[in-house]
């Protein structure tokens, strides 16, 4: 009986491995910080008075469209569910602030400090975040589509199942970002580091890659149809399972990356370097490979290449 019990356990076991770390993880998020209510106090005799008048009016009613705040210190505090459409807070410091579902559309953040801010299913569409620092801030389910981000911060941020169709994201820092599940139609990440970021099942359908770095990034199942991931560097990357179909990799690094599974149909891979890649499963039928570099050290196992299958290094598996 001990002996079934324990096969049964093993079984559970391989079943959680095997198909449990299939499915888009979603992050832990940090519980700790607690938040202080926006008072009166918060008025400081240095700001303007159009500042000290939307300050009024956002504690006095949660809301104020079109209003300026630039500059203001407001770290710590608890803003969730306020509209400020189209204001003004450039510059502003709003760090480990609570923001939460707040309405940000039209919004000036530009080198706002929104360091471990709390921006969960907020609404940031349209919203400029050029330079803006987003160090570990948690925009879980936020919406930021057509948002400029360009040269932001946003090293370790939390952007689950986040909307960032259209953004544009060029030299963002994304590093360690946790962007699975994340949508990115369209988006401008040219020259982005998203080195050791994960993007398990992310939607880049059509996205600006080139240049940008992913180098060890997880992109297990990513949706990369038609992207442009031209001079990329994805060595050491995961992307098993992903969706390559008529994507651009000219000059791109593959060097060592993880391709099983991979969709290569119809993709441009002139002077892309397979250097130890793992091809195995891949399918790479109607490819373009004129130029390829270093194919012949590349694990190749049932990969499909335009002129058929082959199976010359499964003794490697």
């Amino acid at each position: 009986m001990k002996k079934l019990i324990l096969i049964f356990i093993m079984l559970v076991a391989l079943f959680i491995f095997f198909y449990g770390c299939e499915k888009t993880a979603k992050p832990a998020l940090d519980k700790s910080l607690s938040y202080t209510k926006l008072s009166e106090s918060d008025i400081l005799n240095n700001y303007d008075e159009d500042v000290k008048r939307s300050l009024r009016k956002l504690i006095a009613t949660g809301k104020c469209l079109t209003c300026t705040f630039v500059g203001v210190t407001l770290s710590g505090k608890n803003l969730k569910g306020v509209t400020l459409t189209s204001s003004n807070l450039a510059a502003a410091n709003l760090a480990s602030s609570n923001l939460e579902e707040a309405d940000l559309y039209l919004t000036d953040l530009s080198e706002t400090n929104l360091n471990q801010a709390n921006l969960e299913m907020a609404n940031l569409s349209r919203a400029d975040l050029s330079e803006a620092n987003l160090n570990q801030a948690n925009l879980e389910g936020a919406n930021l589509s057509r948002a400029d981000l360009s040269k932001a911060n946003l090293y370790k941020a939390n952007l689950y199942l986040t909307n960032l169709e259209k953004a544009n994201l060029y030299q963002a820092n994304l590093s360690e970002a946790k962007l699975s599940g994340t949508d990115l139609i369209r988006a401008n990440l040219y020259k982005a580091n998203l080195t050791r970021a994960t993007l398990m099942r992310a939607n880049l359908e059509g996205a600006h890659l080139g240049g940008t770095s992913l180098s060890v990034a997880n992109l297990y199942k990513a949706n990369l149809e038609e992207a442009n991931l031209s001079g990329a560097d994805l060595s050491g990357a995961y992307l098993e399972g992903a969706d390559l179909r008529g994507a651009y990799l000219s000059g791109a690094n593959l060097s060592k990356a993880h391709l099983e599974e991979v969709n290569l149909h119809g993709a441009f891979l002139s002077r892309v370097n397979m250097r130890e890649a793992d091809l195995s499963g891949a399918d790479l039928s109607e490819a373009h490979l004129k130029n390829i570099l270093n194919l012949d050290s590349a694990i190749i196992c049932k990969t499909i290449f335009p002129w058929g299958e082959e199976n010359a290094g499964c003794e490697k598996k």
